[in-house]
């Protein structure tokens, strides 16, 4: 009898589980493994704590305490969503950006900004001061164009005060207002490489190639892959 038990326990159990997980894809947010505060906050405490859960076990994360889920549900959920909210705890932490509650590993601190690479563009460039690698891959009449990438690139950090005007676009803008058009969380945005030719602004990581750099109609181009290792 103890042993049909705990077979229909289980049982039942997976089937929670299966559940869940179907209805993360439900109030999932806007990029990948974030779930919607907007969602959270329709649902009662109980739920949306087994949510919560639910996608640590899905990314393999360390399960946070009941102290952390309820800090996060009664206070932070509702906090002014300007304010940039972390909640961590060993193994993990969670963090919020507009609507989108982000669930994932510690990051590392910033990095130092004293770092510069040349570039051939020709290899993938490894940049272990923010955790990624740079590639580019050859395309037709998008990227950056073949001429600039052979006459040598730079790679270094965001220092402050860059400028840069995206392809298609007819004015120049300030980093700062290009992350928050393609809603880049500040957590994110120290960490991203920018390329330059000489001191020209060519790209930011792979958001933006800027106007006077970009392969137009036949002109070969490489377009720019960033990977992020957090």
């Amino acid at each position: 009898t103890l042993a049909r038990a705990a077979a229909h326990t289980a049982g039942l159990v997976h089937i929670a589980d299966e559940l869940l997980h179907d209805e993360l894809e439900g109030i999932g947010g806007s990029r990948p493994n974030t779930l919607s505060i907007s969602a959270l906050k329709s649902l009662s405490s109980v739920r949306a704590s087994l949510l919560i859960r639910a996608l640590c076990q899905k990314q393999q994360l360390a399960m946070p305490a009941t102290a952390h889920i309820e800090e996060l549900l009664h206070k932070q959920l509702h906090a002014d969503a300007s304010r940039q909210i972390l909640v961590n705890w060993p193994g993990a932490e969670i963090r919020r950006f507009q609507d989108d509650l982000y669930i994932q590993q510690p990051m590392p601190p910033v990095p130092a900004s004293n770092w510069e690479y040349e570039w051939s563009g020709m290899h993938a460039l490894d940049i272990p001061e923010i955790h990624g690698r740079l590639i580019l891959q050859p395309r037709h009449g998008s990227g950056i164009r073949q001429s600039l990438v052979k006459a040598g690139l730079t790679v270094k950090p965001r220092g402050g005060g860059e400028y840069c005007q995206p392809a298609g676009d007819t004015h120049r803008r300030d980093l700062k207002t290009i992350f928050q058009s393609y809603h880049i969380p500040p957590w994110e945005r120290a960490r991203m490489p920018l390329i330059y030719h000489g001191d020209e602004l060519l790209a930011v990581a792979d958001i933006v190639i800027s106007q006077g750099a970009s392969a137009t109609g036949n002109e070969s181009g490489y377009e720019v892959v960033w990977q992020s290792f957090h």
